[in-house]
């Protein structure tokens, strides 16, 4: 390109310096130099037209972070919306308002979480998309290659740089990420991939260097990604594929490692026979079926060559001395020239396709990358509140069946309870022996019933509230096991937090029920008369003359048992109907509170989930945007054999 800038001078003082008097021939340049002036200027033209592409690309992507920027409204809306969903206190069957407050303003605080992580999204895409900005008028070209591959010698290469940030030995010499200009095209040499002092690992097996190198990457143009003839790793292959499914193009240069210190061994072996695609043709071979598909240019290189053509000092000058070799000749060998001519040719046929890719990818990634994160925990989410949802309902059915079972067997439990407390057969002797008249005896059959019979509904349905407390204490630790060991959110446990929080806010946590004294005093009264009317009218056939002591206990017993039965069976329907009008309400109520807040706090998920689905639907159609402006840039350059047609920046 020094040459191309030199010619155009002497052209330029040629033209200035032309006497076109009479009798006179001009001294015109050289075709072969008219020929380098005219590459030269349709590529400062393709340069101009791609500047211009990528303004309007730019445009056009600031539009789609603004309509991002509008999803921070649908979730404020979505916001006043779920003010109004009442979160209940669960199974908490008293009148617990402060925990029902609580838990809705815990699950507020989760929403207006989200909202912020959703804005913090927007923020930072337009921050990085206005990165973009900066260097609309340069090609990004990026090397990538692990530690001592030869990455620094090209970038020097490149850009005519004095050697001396060249590593020696086997330290990763690059350890940051450094930028130089050649012309419009910026050369960025990032730090050794694949070095064995990258030690910041993530999850993913990525450390700290190389993640920067892939930030990099998601701004570039073109990279280059280089190897060794003499050891390509498999680690390289997988890596140079990760880098080719990013759509990016790339050049792969292929250092061949032929050592030019001893040049007259090297001449007499004809090494430089080796830096040519046919003695390579093994490699090239491995390096193409790691890509699949995927089409890449492959180039041998040596810079070891290149790094001797470019240095200056006393011993290098002794080598050219003592070699008879030229700088020139070096440089030849290195075929550095050919990879300015790949890059030139690439930007003059695929330049403002390349733009536009670069432009457009860099948002897309950036959305994707948000939605991505933010998906799994969202899903996660949504997954454990429906099996909550589903685990509730099935608790729900267990608790149907044992109220059922309960009101079958109520007749039963409280006669089981009721004769365990009342012995009518020693009621019955203690009269006979005392010779009780019917007043006494009804006074004393009153009292027992008065006595013990009020302590057999509390102690019936104190069984039955612990069989309910069971059946709900067993679902909360399935509802603990659920979201302790289920959610998907490893290597995001700070970012899902807040959903985790809502899935907590659909579990039942134990000791929430409460006892069967939370439902008040079962009443008493019309079960004791029913039974003292029927006794009354039962009493008058015991005190005759010629009946044995026995016989009467045992008649007297028998009415005892009839009266009994007839309080029981008084006393288990008023025991039921409390349970129907209000127990067994309060308890399936509860659950049904459960239900309905479980299913909204799905609601909750799903609208994120929607609202997160957005940004995946936001990239793809930008994906499609992408395919279509590639091809037509494409066809465009393809038709005028280069860019002939300027856009107007938007």
């Amino acid at each position: 390109m020094n040459k191309i800038l030199k010619k155009i001078s002497e052209i330029t003082s040629s033209v200035q310096g032309l006497d076109f008097a009479k009798n006179k021939t001009p001294q015109l340049p050289k075709p072969d130099v008219i020929r380098l002036v005219e590459d030269y200027l349709n590529f400062l033209k393709a340069l101009i037209y791609c500047k211009e592409i990528a303004c309007r690309e730019y445009d056009s992507v600031t539009e789609e972070v603004r309509k991002i920027g509008s999803l921070d409204n649908e979730v404020q809306l979505l916001l006043t919306r779920l003010r109004e969903v009442e979160i209940p206190g669960y199974l908490n069957l008293g009148k617990n308002q402060p925990n029902q407050k609580k838990s809705a303003a815990q699950l507020q605080s989760t929403i207006n979480l989200f909202a912020r992580s959703l804005k913090d999204a927007v923020r930072n895409i337009q921050e990085k998309t206005l990165l973009l900005k900066d260097d609309l008028t340069k090609f990004k070209v990026v090397l990538f290659g692990k530690t001592k591959v030869g990455k620094s010698t090209v970038r020097e290469a490149l850009t005519r740089g004095s050697g001396e940030s060249i590593g020696k030995g086997g330290q990763s010499t690059t350890q940051e990420i450094h930028d130089y200009t050649w012309y419009n095209l910026k050369v960025y040499d990032t730090p050794g991939s694949l070095s064995v002092r990258d030690k910041n690992k993530d999850g993913t097996g990525i450390g700290e260097e190389e993640r920067m190198a892939h930030d990099l990457l998601l701004r570039a143009d073109i990279a280059l990604f280089m190897f060794t003839s003499d050891n390509i790793e498999q680690a390289e292959l997988k890596y140079l594929n990760e880098i080719c499914a990013k759509g990016k193009d790339i050049l792969v240069l292929l250092n061949v490692k032929a050592d030019i210190s001893d040049y007259r061994m090297f001449k007499l072996r004809r090494k430089e026979r080796e830096v040519s695609p046919e003695a390579q043709a093994g490699n090239f071979a491995r390096i193409s079926s790691a890509v699949g598909n995927r089409k890449v240019e492959i180039l041998p290189i040596h810079a070891q060559a290149a790094f001797y053509s470019r240095g200056h000092n006393p011993e290098l000058d002794r080598f050219f001395r003592e070699n008879e070799v030229s700088r020139i000749d070096l440089y030849e060998l290195s075929r550095f020239g050919e990879i300015r001519n790949r890059l030139v040719k690439n930007i003059l046929e695929r330049g403002a396709a390349i733009r536009v890719r670069t432009i457009r990818e860099y948002f897309i990634s950036q959305v994707e990358y948000f939605a991505q994160k933010n998906s799994r925990p969202i899903d996660s989410c949504l997954k454990q509140t429906e099996q909550v949802l589903k685990l509730i309902r099935k608790t729900e059915q267990k608790v149907e069946r044992c109220i059922a079972s309960f009101k079958d067997s109520l007749g039963i439990m409280i006669a089981t309870e009721a004769r365990e407390l009342i012995d009518t057969y020693d009621i019955a002797e203690t009269c006979i022996e005392n010779k009780y008249g019917k007043d006494t005896i009804q006074g004393l059959w009153n009292s027992e019933l008065q006595e013990k019979l009020p302590s057999v509904p509390e102690k019936v349905l104190q069984n039955f509230m612990a069989e309910i407390r069971e059946i709900l204490e067993e679902m909360s630790r399935q509802v603990e096991f659920i979201i302790e060991t289920n959610a998907d959110f490893s290597g995001l446990e700070a970012y899902s937090l807040p959903w985790a929080d809502i899935m907590k806010f659909g579990g039942i946590t134990s000791g929430l029920l409460a006892t069967a004294a939370a439902f008040g005093w079962i009443p008493g009264g019309g079960w004791a008369v029913a039974g003292l009317a029927l006794l009354g009218a039962a009493l008058g056939f015991i005190a005759g003359l010629f009946k044995s002591k026995a016989t009467k206990i045992r008649e007297l017993e028998e009415k005892f048992d009839e009266c009994l039965d007839e309080a029981i069976s008084s006393l288990a329907g008023q025991v039921l109907k409390v349970c129907e009008e209000q127990v067994f309400p309060s308890i399936l109520g509860k659950i049904d509170e459960a239900v309905n807040a479980q299913q909204a706090l799905i609601h909750i998920c799903r609208a994120f989930a929607d609202l997160n689905q957005s940004l995946f639907r936001t990239a793809s159609e930008n994906r499609e945007k992408l395919a279509e402006r590639e091809a037509r840039l494409l066809s465009d350059s393809s038709r005028s054999n280069g860019p002939r047609e300027t856009v107007k920046p938007a």
